[in-house]
């Protein structure tokens, strides 16, 4: 049975790693090509049109931010020279001169003052921004922010949402999806859906170059054929380690494991707006159903921490002496029965394929089938899950949020506002009049202790309602080939790619 179960992991994943050898160069220049491998595809390849993890670690490499956070959350200029806060409502930039994007245009005030239009007029992200009335350009190198009212996680919100696009390239141009021009270290070359893209070193790029010519990300969606793909040499890189194969990744001699904690969150979302779901009762239920102990032991294998609130310990904001709705299946029984819940009820829960996923998707399942629900395991590829839970086509659905801000209104404005429904975050479809008030009142304000206290209000609301069950706190790892050095490990998991060395 044993011999049966290897070789047909081998030929499932045999068309991958044959893919991957098509990309193997010679020894003599191999070290200058790093093969690594995604968990899933990208969905494009412009800043404000998407808003998922595997396209933002293709970002990070083609476009720069204004700021970013350090490893203790400090903020550093990348592209800006720092800031300025006038007053409440007005913020200075001065911007870096002779910073060249990749058709050789120098970056002005022009271009990041057209970016942060851009940022408004695209749904999924605008709601990070709404509090800016206007950009106005002071000189080729200074822009102004001007506010509508304060608004307290703004710096945050740039660090998470916004790259520096070239205007020229956009603006009249129907084309513009096909290619991306911006100053970050290395440059577009192409993207085959399904199969890879590919990007190349900027030889101007503005800071300190990497050792690597060119990348190749490759969508590897199964975490253990990605780890066979890094043990045989056909990737250098691999995101998403699986727990079960961590052991296997830290024994080898010529792979490395790096782990940070994470400030990202794995949660069951309820879509509220769908038949018994609409009952926070229901909800609430189906929450002391789910035994999360089992799946961090068994599928995590321990590589994770029980979520009790939506806000990471890591992000500002949260309530550390919040505890969630622990696991009891008779009282969820007793309340689907006041509820008036019918045992063989049945409901789907629709899961990205990808990850633990589906291991996690039959834990849920196995939970609810003792509390008399049955649940029917609805798995999608990764493009079509975000658009259908994005439309509201699901009951249940399997998410997971990364607040790369550093701030609880990132961690909870997008999943809980009713202006975020669907494809910006809300992806419970939830409306709440008191949640709205709260989390417009914690972003507008600029008292860090009054936003405290908002926000464990706002966790606490969450508990109460339930639109969506927080599960687990993960982990942000990757493993590589001790090659190479220099990979800077990031809590939202987008990790700094960009100044690779490699190790002679």
């Amino acid at each position: 049975m044993k011999k049966k179960i290897i070789w047909g992991l081998l030929v499932s994943c045999g068309i991958i790693l044959n893919g991957c050898n098509s990309e193997k160069t010679s020894s003599k220049d191999i070290s200058r090509t790093v093969v690594i491998g995604n968990d899933n595809d990208i969905t494009g390849i412009i800043p404000f049109e998407v808003s998922n993890m595997p396209s933002g670690r293709l970002e990070d490499l083609l476009y720069n931010r204004l700021f970013k956070y350090d490893k203790d959350m400090n903020i550093i200029p990348v592209l800006a020279e720092g800031y300025n806060v006038i007053n409440d409502t007005t913020i200075r930039i001065p911007l870096k001169k002779g910073i060249k994007f990749h058709n050789g245009d120098e970056m002005t005030s022009e271009d990041v003052a057209f970016g942060f239009e851009m940022w408004r007029n695209r749904k999924i992200k605008a709601h990070m921004m709404d509090s800016i009335k206007d950009v106005k350009i002071l000189d080729k190198y200074t822009i102004e922010l001007n506010l509508n009212y304060p608004f307290g996680p703004l710096i945050g919100n740039i660090i998470a949402g916004y790259s520096v696009v070239n205007k020229k390239e956009i603006i009249g141009n129907p084309k513009y999806k096909e290619r991306a021009i911006g100053t970050g270290a290395y440059k577009f070359v192409e993207w085959i859906p399904g199969e890879k893209i590919t990007v190349e070193r900027f030889e101007d790029y503005w800071g300190e170059k990497s050792d690597v010519e060119k990348i190749i990300f490759k969508p590897i969606v199964e975490a253990s054929n990605r780890s066979i793909g890094l043990e045989a040499g056909d990737i250098q890189l691999s995101y998403e380690i699986d727990p079960i194969n961590k052991s296997t990744i830290q024994e080898n001699k010529e792979l490395e494991y790096l782990e940070i904690p994470s400030t990202r969150i794995s949660h069951l979302v309820y879509n509220t707006q769908k038949g018994i779901l609409a009952n926070k009762n229901v909800r609430r239920a189906l929450a002391f159903a789910i035994d999360r102990d089992s799946i961090i032991d068994a599928v995590l294998m321990g590589n994770g921490k029980k979520a009790e609130s939506i806000i990471p310990p890591l992000v500002f904001g949260n309530n550390p002496d919040i505890k969630a709705i622990p696991y009891n299946v008779e009282k969820a029984k007793a309340i689907l029965k006041e509820a008036g819940v019918l045992e063989g009820t049945k409901l789907s829960l629709m899961i990205a394929d990808r990850g633990a996923n589906v291991s996690i998707a039959q834990i849920i399942q196995s939970n609810l089938k003792d509390i008399g629900i049955d649940v029917v395991i609805d798995i999608l590829e990764w493009g079509t899950y975000l658009e259908y839970s994005g439309q509201g086509k699901h009951e249940l659905s399997l998410g997971g949020w990364s607040t790369g801000t550093g701030d609880a209104d990132y961690a909870s404005y997008p999943l809980l506002h009713s202006s975020a429904m669907g494809a910006p975050g809300n992806r419970s479809f939830y409306s709440n009049k008191k949640m709205d008030e709260t989390l417009d009142k914690a972003r507008r304000s600029m008292d860090r202790e009054e936003r405290k206290k908002l926000y464990y209000e706002v966790q606490d609301l969450v508990n109460e309602e339930l639109p969506i069950l927080p599960l687990y706190y993960g982990v942000s790892n990757l493993g590589v080939n001790k090659n190479y050095t220099n990979i800077q490990l990031s809590p939202d998991g987008r990790h700094e790619l960009q100044n690779i060395k490699i190790v002679k």
